[in-house]
């Protein structure tokens, strides 16, 4: 038996959600105090749609009052509705709201806030804005932390190769290897063996090569 009122804040849920996807900033806010005022709790899903509109019109107080709002509330997984507004600010090349919003989970909700899809969204963020320290401060942090993931490691890797560190990058092709067990695929060497040809390390790049074949991948 479905709870009470639940089938309406699905249905709010859903057109916030669409809102947010066609920028429609004001209107998804306006449906957000809607449901509020007809007596409806909004759940985690009803804060992640409406911080994701508020990234979309750029209203970053407001994305930041509602996230406040879903806290003084109790709600659990408020890492969710953060996730998704730092990912879409690095998707949509927005790095530092991306890292303002990460930095933000940590001080208001604690150092232990962060989950490896913030983590990697941050890193990508960091490096993609040419910070590469940061880059590497927030992958050890992560690594620390104890969830390193496939898509960390790449993260910081394309962090590495913007940012020339070369040596750093290999290094952690490897270690992403050893420490997950990862196998790498066509795509990982391809991006590893020009991450080489930059670097100037053609033996390497050779020698990347030769292992993609020994491993049954086409080139």
């Amino acid at each position: 038996q479905r709870a009470p009122g639940r089938p309406q804040i699905a249905s709010y849920n859903a057109v916030i959600g669409a809102c947010a996807k066609s920028g429609e900033t004001t209107t998804a806010l306006e449906l957000y105090e809607e449901l509020k005022q007809r007596g409806l709790d909004p759940d985690p899903m009803t804060y992640t749609a409406a911080v994701t509109a508020c990234k979309a019109g750029a209203q970053w107080e407001a994305a930041s009052a509602l996230l406040d709002d879903m806290a003084q509330r109790g709600l659990p997984n408020i890492t969710v509705p953060y996730n998704a507004l730092v990912t879409a600010c690095e998707r949509d090349g927005l790095f530092a709201e991306a890292l303002l919003f990460f930095d933000e989970l940590k001080t208001k909700r604690g150092p232990e806030a962060p989950d490896a899809f913030t983590y990697t969204a941050a890193i990508s963020a960091a490096g993609k804005s040419g910070q590469w320290q940061r880059a590497l401060d927030l992958f050890e942090e992560c690594l620390s932390r104890g969830m390193p993931n496939k898509f960390a490691y790449n993260a910081m890797i394309s962090a590495c190769q913007r940012g020339g560190h070369y040596a750093k990058a290999l290094e952690l092709f490897k270690d992403a290897q050893d420490r997950l067990g990862l196998e790498p695929n066509v795509r990982d060497y391809s991006a590893m063996i020009s991450v080489c040809g930059r670097g100037g390390r053609w033996e390497t790049a050779l020698r990347l090569f030769d292992e993609l074949k020994a491993r049954g991948l086409q080139p």
